[in-house]
């Protein structure tokens, strides 16, 4: 008697990749999750007074470096997803005041310092249609970019600019900043390397998060660029667009 077996139809190589990303994404936050929540209670437990301030600097580290593992792998998968041409975009009417307010409460106080913000002079909401989650997560990339590569004392200027013909300018102003010419050709790559191993424009905490911040922009329809004479990157989003490209 013959035997029949049955012959599963191939997965396509782009389907298998989305799915091991997915696999070795929950594979790894699982247990970084574990370590935080044990490390999180233990700081929380610990005695107070100078007896424990060693260990309670030990807790303190191993809590940020877990957290600062976990976005590390959310940024290579949202890369991954923009590689594949795979994002999908949630849109929802976005108040662009309030985003920008939101944004800013995510930095310390004394980054907060050195933020100015810049709104329109007309009154009336500033709306978007966009993925507010992803459109505050861009926004802080290049805020966070600008703080640690220019001077402490260095204010950094993020302007919004309701400009005419249905575009929306995001404007993040870095005085002081330098980035040479080289860096300057390949900084939005996904497989950008700074000329210095330890250079200050490795943007997000992976390094990728110029290429996920205008890959996020052109998915919305819109751009990232650089303008060096002005030490500025610029974020336009269309406001007349009815809908997202398909990607």
């Amino acid at each position: 008697m013959s035997e029949t077996k049955q012959i599963l139809p191939m997965q396509p190589e782009s389907e298998n990749s989305d799915r091991f990303l997915n696999y070795t994404f929950h594979e790894l936050r699982t247990p970084l999750t574990v370590i935080y929540s044990c490390a999180q209670l233990a700081f929380d437990k610990l005695p107070a007074g100078t007896d424990f301030d060693r260990l309670r600097r030990i807790m303190r580290q191993m809590l940020d470096q877990s957290e600062e593992m976990v976005e590390m792998l959310e940024e290579f998968l949202e890369a991954s997803r923009l590689q594949a041409g795979k994002i999908e975009l949630d849109a929802t009417e976005i108040e662009m005041r309030e985003l920008c307010q939101q944004t800013l409460a995510h930095l310390s106080e004394a980054q907060q310092q050195r933020v100015e913000l810049e709104l329109p002079s007309e009154e009336g909401h500033l709306i978007l249609q966009a993925d507010g989650t992803r459109l505050e997560a861009t926004i802080f990339i290049l805020l966070d970019l600008g703080l640690r590569s220019t001077a402490a004392t260095t204010p950094i200027k993020l302007a919004l600019d309701n400009q005419k013909a249905g575009v929306f300018a995001i404007n993040v102003i870095m005085p002081g900043l330098v980035i040479s010419e080289a860096e300057q050709s390949q900084m939005f790559e996904v497989n950008f390397i700074p000329d210095n191993t330890y250079s200050k424009l490795k943007a997000g905490k992976s390094g990728v998060g110029l290429y996920i911040a205008r890959g996020i922009m052109q998915a919305h329809g819109g751009t990232l660029e650089y303008d060096p004479a002005q030490t500025t990157f610029q974020i336009k989003l269309p406001t007349d667009q009815p809908a997202f490209p398909s990607t």
